[in-house]
């Protein structure tokens, strides 16, 4: 794992928008206080399970730092 991504791991902040469609998940990931967007950043959405959590759905961020990740509605997050 790169330096880059240690440090983007670890300063992570997750601004998510609410999606016109209620079946996506998108937001923006930025650095830390310095508040700038991480480009080609793995996103994961997790949900819990009995004793395990199961993935969800997985994106990279674009040069803005924005993602979006769609949640089959079986699976709806709230």
């Amino acid at each position: 794992m790169s330096v880059r991504a240690v440090i983007a791991a670890a300063a992570l902040v997750i601004i998510c928008a609410p999606a016109a469609n209620a079946d996506e998940l998108r937001g923006t990931v930025v650095s830390g206080a310095s508040a700038v967007p991480v480009a080609n950043a793995s996103v994961a959405l997790y949900a819990p399970a009995a004793h395990r959590t199961r993935r969800i759905g997985v994106a990279r961020t674009d040069q803005r730092g924005r993602f979006a990740i769609a949640v089959p509605a079986r699976r709806a997050v709230r």
